[in-house]
């Protein structure tokens, strides 16, 4: 009995996980379709140089939107990773649209589906940027600041070097020198000790960081 009960247990679980799995590869697959209708930007526009999208033109802002709500409709019936995806994919859309309030939504709904490697490392960045974009320096202070706590290696630190520029975007000035000082201490090797001892000069800190190698 006890052997039967262990078999139908070992069956049980070996069909969820099989479940599972084909429901992951079906959400990964209904993404990858949509990715496929995404504009690319030309050359000038990845440069930095013009707009990723002329949103003076309807049929782009309709095809952006149809995009958007797409992938938001597969994160609903999604869950875990393939969840955060597609919700880190529609914010990145909403984004292009300029839709500020709609792409911040889609990545805090991303944080929540799967907070976890790198689609939580990456929905977190995400919304922390949006915030910042839309001026609200300290809400994005908030989510580097975790970022930088949590995070390994260049993540960490990149996190930790975002978290100093948002408080003094923020006009917390001795809180962005305190991290600043902070990111020397704690990144000696940096290769973005420059940024450290630009942002110190700047700030007036007479203990301004010296860059590695120096």
């Amino acid at each position: 009995t006890i052997l039967l009960l262990a078999l139908l247990l070992v069956l049980g679980v070996g069909l969820y996980q099989g479940k599972v799995t084909k429901a992951f590869q079906a959400s990964s697959a209904s993404i990858a379709a949509v990715d496929r209708k995404v504009p690319v930007p030309d050359q000038m526009a990845v440069l930095g140089f013009a707009p990723l999208d002329d949103l003076n033109d309807p049929d782009r802002v309709q095809l952006l939107e149809a995009i958007a709500n797409k992938y938001e409709s597969i994160a609903s019936e999604a869950t875990h990773a393939p969840a955060a995806e597609a919700l880190i994919k529609a914010g990145d859309v909403w984004q292009r649209l300029e839709s500020s309030d709609k792409a911040q939504s889609a990545y805090a709904a991303a944080i929540v589906a799967f907070d976890e490697g790198i689609y939580g490392y990456t929905a977190k960045n995400a919304l922390a940027n949006a915030r910042l974009s839309a001026g609200d320096a300290a809400g994005a202070a908030e989510l580097y600041r975790e970022i930088s706590t949590t995070e390994q290696g260049y993540l960490g630190e990149r996190g930790h070097a975002d978290l100093s520029a948002a408080l003094e975007a923020a006009g917390q000035t001795q809180e962005s020198i305190d991290s600043w000082r902070s990111f020397g201490t704690r990144y000696p090797d940096s290769l973005l000790a420059d940024d450290a001892t630009a942002a110190l000069k700047r700030l007036g800190s007479a203990n301004a960081a010296t860059p590695a190698g120096e």
